[in-house]
């Protein structure tokens, strides 16, 4: 879960665009230079990453309330309700984005030529 929290941290913005927005008259004019699609694919496998911690996390609900049982401020029913919701509310947020981040980055890779 640690891991998931710092890598939702560090790629909390959305992934990099190479693509121009006047892509000229030429239907073959958007390439990407060997460093660009190296960036990309190491965005991609990082949000890979992220996006498969998301959907374990999201995926444990009955693990997550029974660890945040050991936290005696959590004993009480609704924070214990709450906390569960909360993370499991996270983890499906994350789940979203990385998602919709993934699919742009596939295409742009896609798009731009790299093997």
């Amino acid at each position: 879960m640690t891991r998931l929290l710092l890598l939702t941290a560090l790629l909390s913005g959305c992934a990099t665009s190479y693509r121009p927005t006047d892509t000229g008259p030429g239907a073959f004019s958007f390439t990407l230079t060997p460093e660009q699609c190296e960036h990309l694919k190491e965005e991609q496998r990082n949000y890979h990453a992220v996006h498969q911690d998301a959907g374990y996390v999201s995926a444990a609900g009955p693990m997550v309330t029974t660890l945040l049982l050991a936290i005696p401020a959590l004993r009480d029913e609704h924070a214990l309700q709450g906390a569960a919701a909360g993370v499991s509310l996270v983890a499906g947020g994350t789940l979203v984005f990385t998602d919709t981040q993934l699919t742009d980055l596939d295409q742009e890779i896609e798009e731009g030529g790299c093997r």
